[in-house]
């Protein structure tokens, strides 16, 4: 029964389309050939709108808002934090610190700082090269990380999060009344800490998955509900809460 349950918040997460489904561009602003910085292209950008970002390195902080759109042509690196509200579509771009309040899609993008998710994120092609946290009522979905250059550690803190085809090369950890869903993805660290820690109140799903690493696969008094999970070098078993294994698909 409980495989049944967090299944269907599984679907949930996955019948859920991107913000990116069907966006028309109103209108192009195009960075620096027309407005000399991003920050000045905000100021004019209306929902709608997208703003184009041609190569360079751009050290400023962004409020990106409902409906505003940006892209990169070329190499483009934002170096300082961004902030996104509402909904929107982010695509080739390194940004240092991000953080997400919306409903956002992310393609082709680097995350090399921070990352923190406090509203939904669809993301797809992304390089994440620092820790992530998901706080409160956060939707996070992931998918095609670039296996070498992938998550450091995941915080999920009541929040439902989705990973598909990816790798977290840290720690991962759930608390609050968290479900984390892992669908062919590799969970790897090279220290002897817990590699999954689960309070007693979430659940790690994890299907088709690899571990790899010194420390215990999964800790904790939460539940963990596994299918084809392969388990790498001196990785242990799974100790505290309920461990359930389901039959292979």
């Amino acid at each position: 029964m409980a495989f049944r349950i967090h299944d269907l918040n599984r679907q949930q997460l996955l019948s859920i389309p991107p913000p990116s489904s069907g966006v028309q561009f109103s209108h192009i602003l195009h960075v620096p050939s027309k407005y000399p910085t991003i920050n000045s292209a905000l100021l004019i950008a209306k929902p709608d709108h997208l703003i184009e970002i041609s190569s360079g390195i751009y050290q400023e902080n962004l409020l990106v808002k409902e409906k505003i759109h940006i892209t990169g042509v070329g190499e483009v690196k934002i170096i300082g934090k961004v902030v996104l509200e509402g909904n929107g579509n982010l695509s080739n771009l390194e940004i240092s610190e991000l953080e997400n309040n919306g409903n956002r899609s992310l393609s082709d993008c680097q995350i090399s700082k921070s990352l923190t998710i406090k509203g939904s994120l669809y993301g797809h092609n992304l390089s994440i090269l620092c820790s992530t946290v998901v706080k409160g009522q956060a939707i996070i979905r992931l998918s095609s990380l670039i296996p070498s250059k992938s998550s450091f550690a995941l915080l999920a803190q009541d929040s439902d999060v989705l990973l598909e085809n990816s790798s977290v090369l840290g720690p991962l950890s759930l608390e609050g009344k968290s479900v984390v869903h892992c669908n062919q993805v590799s969970i790897a660290d090279n220290t002897n800490v817990d590699l999954i820690e689960v309070e007693e109140n979430s659940t790690i799903q994890l299907f088709n998955c690899i571990v790899s690493g010194g420390g215990t696969i999964k800790s904790g008094n939460g539940t963990s509900i596994r299918s084809n999970l392969v388990a790498l070098g001196s990785a242990k078993e799974l100790i505290g809460g309920e461990n359930v294994v389901v039959p292979s698909v």
